[in-house]
Order: structure tokens, then C-alpha cells, then sequence
């Protein structure tokens, strides 16, 4: 046995002996490949994403844990430390050496937390950050809209947003492509699609 699979299978062991099931973030253990594993992280109370349940995928390279645990989104969401194109994500800065004590479990906590704060690592996506600092109502708005539409938040979607995405879905001639568009855009519909809108 490898030792990044003695030391995975050791984490999880520890965890579920020593831990009450966690409502708000959950390892997903995988019977068949201790090495693929799968995390869920539910939205902070007070922020856009409160309420939402988000589902990560989670690969132990040989290496773990000398080097950080790969680690993605599956379930769609808009932050600036995570791509709403594929939901991959940064964990490990270039300078930095990935900690050795650091467990999968507390990794789930430590991205759970970039839902308060996002300004304690390079962002991943600029334009979001750029979004997030210069026009956070924007920004507020449009992760809360993702996270209604994709994170199974409970609640009224956003009708000028969802018809704004229906229109340009038209020509994208697909909806997530449509929502990915306008939220860099800032929800403003292009020239030709918003003059089509106003001759209809």
C-alpha cells in the first residue's frame, strides 16, 4: 500500500470515528477508490450562496499529502477563487508548499470559508473579483441568481435576469452559456440581441 493511500484511508478513518456527521460540509467516501473521492459543501447563512448544497470531486494525487488534493466544483457556482466555466479551483499558491497536516476535511472548511472572504488568495477569475469589489450588488445578485438556478437554493429566481438569459439563449442556443455570458457582462444584453428585443 502507498502511503497516500494509507494516509487517505487513515483521514477518513479518524473522521467518521471522531466527528458527528456535519450538515454543512461532508465527505462522500467512494467504497470502490479510496483515491476518488466526493465532498459536499452547503452555502454559508448571510451570504448569496446560503442554502445551496454544492458538490465537489476530490482526487488524491500519489503524491498526497505532500502535494494538495485536486480538487473541483461539479455543481456550478460564481466566486472569484473557482472557474464557472469547468469548477476547477486553486488550492495550492506556486510559492507555497502544500501543509502536510492538512486533511481533506479541513481543505472542505478552509473552501467553505471563501464564501465570507475572498480576498486572502489570488483570485482565480479577475473578472468575478473585479465584479466582487466594484460592483458587489452586481456581483451579490448574480451569485445568488447562480445559486438558485444550480445550487438547489430554495427561492424566487431573479425574472429580469432569467429573461434576459432566455433572450441571448436564443442565439447561444444554450442556457448555461447564456448565464455565463451575462454574468461577465454584468446582465447587460449585447447591442444586436437588445435591439432584437426592443423591435419584438
Amino acid at each position: 500500500m502507498n502511503f497516500a493511500r494509507q494516509r487517505i484511508e487513515n483521514e477518513l478513518r479518524l473522521h467518521f470515528a471522531d466527528k458527528p456527521v456535519d450538515n454543512l460540509v461532508r465527505i462522500i467516501p467512494n467504497n470502490e477508490d479510496v483515491m476518488n473521492l466526493k465532498g459536499i459543501i452547503t452555502g454559508v447563512p448571510g451570504t448569496p450562496w446560503e442554502g445551496g448544497s454544492y458538490e465537489l470531486e476530490i482526487n488524491i494525487p500519489p503524491n498526497y499529502p505532500y502535494e494538495a488534493p485536486k480538487m473541483r466544483f461539479l455543481t456550478r457556482i460564481w466566486h472569484p477563487y473557482i472557474s464557472p466555466l469547468d469548477g476547477s479551483l486553486c488550492l495550492q499558491d506556486s510559492d507555497n508548499k502544500w501543509p502536510i497536516p492538512m486533511s481533506i476535511y479541513k481543505t472542505l472548511l478552509v473552501i467553505q470559508s471563501w464564501m465570507t472572504n475572498f480576498e486572502e488568495k489570488e483570485p482565480l477569475d479577475m473578472a468575478i473579483f473585479a465584479q466582487a469589489k466594484n460592483s458587489k450588488e452586481i456581483f451579490e445578485k448574480t451569485a445568488k441568481f447562480w445559486a438558485i438556478k444550480y445550487g438547489n437554493v430554495h427561492g424566487p429566481i431573479d425574472q429580469d435576469l432569467e429573461r434576459k438569459v432566455q433572450l441571448l439563449a436564443r442565439h447561444t442556443k444554450d442556457i448555461d452559456s447564456a448565464v455565463v455570458a451575462l454574468s461577465y457582462r454584468n446582465w447587460e444584453l449585447p447591442d444586436d440581441v437588445n435591439n432584437e428585443e426592443l423591435r419584438g
